[in-house]
């Protein structure tokens, strides 16, 4: 018998069909795309005392700009507005952002010899996908989640992870559960988020691929293959150029954060080679 919560991710995914047509998934390609999704993180943010004020109104991490990290959005294709975005940040000697708080949960899994890629600032647009706000907008809202994860899931695999790991407000819980995923802690004050209550969960993904579940709609829908030219995308943020736009449009980094992300771009990628080296990310602005 499939549990209630299985049950209820089965019904969301049966429901929940991408139209190729109408709606699109895919890697941010540009600075005005990068700053549509981190606008909409921002916006989401706000509305639940998840950040504060910002003169800028864009909120995202120095680990979005690391080099194999990606944000994804899910969007309209007529009207190339966004609905939902996240991104997904693997594992790298920065480590992941909820260290700060579950180091411990984190390195248990690393113990292990797996590769971990943790999905962070996700958020999807309260209008939904209709554009309007209805009696049906929480279904239409995870329906967009659903998708999203799909594509995050997929490039997962193409990037070689095993892991994926999250954190999520407890009230969640149960719809993550439905998903496969579990709980790797306790409830924490999670300061990245304003000290809101927060609890890490992690998906196994050859767990999660085991034919067994092959008949369970969660399974299907997930394990439905996108096309891997969709992940070979150069993402926007490679670029010196978006990079220093960005810094330029946000709230500085703090200047340890702002060594870390300097150090790791000098010494694992040579894209700074001819753009003038990684010293050139100096914060302009001082919101």
């Amino acid at each position: 018998m499939i549990p209630e919560s299985q049950s209820f991710a089965d019904k969301i995914c049966l429901k929940t069909v991408i139209q190729p047509e109408l709606f699109d998934c895919r890697i941010a390609q540009s600075f005005e795309e990068l700053r549509e999704a981190y606008q909409l993180v921002y916006q989401e943010y706000l509305s639940r005392g998840y950040c504060n004020e910002k003169f800028s109104k864009i909120h995202y991490t120095y680990f979005c700009l690391l080099p194999e990290s990606r944000t994804f959005l899910f969007l309209d294709r007529n009207m190339s507005q966004v609905f939902g975005t996240a991104s997904v940040i693997l594992d790298s000697s920065c480590g992941l952002p909820m260290e700060t708080l579950f180091r411990d949960e984190i390195n248990a899994i690393r113990s292990e010899g797996r590769h971990l890629a943790e999905i962070s600032l996700l958020a999807s647009s309260r209008k939904g996908i209709s554009g309007k706000r209805s009696a049906g907008k929480h279904t239409t809202k995870i329906g967009t989640i659903f998708n999203l994860f799909r594509f995050l899931f997929n490039y997962a695999r193409f990037a070689g992870v095993t892991d994926l790991v999250i954190t999520i407000h407890p009230k969640h819980e149960l719809l993550y559960r439905s998903l496969t995923f579990q709980p790797i802690g306790t409830v924490k004050a999670y300061s990245i988020v304003r000290s809101h209550p927060a609890i890490p969960m992690h998906l196994d993904i050859p767990h999660f691929c085991d034919p067994r579940f092959k008949n369970q709609a969660v399974q299907t829908f997930f394990l439905k293959e996108s096309n891997p030219n969709l992940f070979r995308t150069k993402p926007a943020h490679w670029d010196m150029q978006i990079l220093k736009r960005l810094f330029e449009e946000a709230k500085p980094l703090p200047d340890e954060d702002l060594f870390i992300l300097q150090s790791y771009l000098q010494s694992s990628h040579d894209i700074f080679s001819d753009q003038g080296g990684a010293d050139e990310l100096k914060p302009k602005s001082t919101f």
